[in-house]
C-alpha cells in the first residue's frame, strides 16, 4: 500500500494496486491515456524517444510518490513519453474518468495535481535548456 502526502491519499481509494516487475511498461509514448499511475514502491524510468531517429531525448528516473500521466490525462492526448519499471515495485492505477471526476470534486487534490504539473514543466524546461 502507498504512503503518500495527504492530498494524494484520496487517489488511493479509487486505485487498482498493481505489483510491477523490472522492465514492465506502464504506458508507451503515443498510447491513448487510460489513466494516471501513482508510484508506491520502486523506481520508474520516464523517457522520450525521437520517433524518426530513435534517439532518447529525455530520460528521467522517478521515485515513490510520483504521479505519472497527468499531461496526457488532463489534455486528452496520447502519453508523450514511455514509463518503464526499473526495479520491482508497486503502483496504483486510477482510470482516467474516475481521476477527472475526483479533480472536479476535490479542489485541494486538483491544486496539488496542478503543482505537480508545474513541477513537470519546470523539469522539462531545465532539461531543454541544459541547466
Amino acid at each position: 500500500m502507498c504512503a503518500m502526502q495527504s492530498e494524494l491519499q484520496d487517489l488511493l481509494t479509487a486505485a487498482k494496486h498493481k505489483k510491477m516487475r523490472a522492465l514492465d511498461v506502464l504506458f508507451l509514448q503515443g498510447d491513448e491515456p487510460a489513466g494516471v499511475y501513482l508510484v508506491c514502491a520502486g523506481t520508474v524510468r520516464l523517457f522520450i524517444r525521437n520517433p524518426v531517429s530513435g534517439v532518447v531525448t529525455f530520460d528521467r528516473k522517478v521515485e515513490p510518490g510520483s504521479l505519472l500521466g497527468l499531461p496526457a490525462v488532463f489534455g486528452d492526448k496520447p502519453y508523450s513519453m514511455t514509463a518503464e519499471v526499473l526495479d520491482d515495485g508497486d503502483v496504483a492505477f486510477i482510470p482516467r474518468q474516475r481521476f477527472l471526476e475526483m479533480m472536479q470534486s476535490d479542489g485541494q487534490l486538483c491544486m496539488r495535481c496542478l503543482q505537480l504539473l508545474s513541477d513537470e514543466v519546470r523539469i522539462a524546461r531545465t532539461a531543454i535548456s541544459g541547466d
